[in-house]
């Protein structure tokens, strides 16, 4: 696990990315987009399924 972390901040080092200076805001955009193109609605449904085992369940 160790190893694997510090491939990946090599990475993110070499490739100069950086964190964003706001998380909580970046979250907010990542919600509101996951919104806007349908993606929460779809986890929802998807967890719906997964969770009952029946696709009727979420559209009657």
């Amino acid at each position: 696990m160790d190893e694997q972390i510090s491939m990946i901040r090599r990475r993110a080092k070499t490739e100069n990315q950086l964190p964003p200076k706001d998380m909580d805001k970046r979250k907010r955009d990542i919600g509101d987009w996951k919104r806007k193109v349908g993606w929460a609605k779809m986890k929802t449904i998807i967890t719906v399924v997964l969770e009952t085992g029946c696709y009727e369940d979420v559209y009657g």
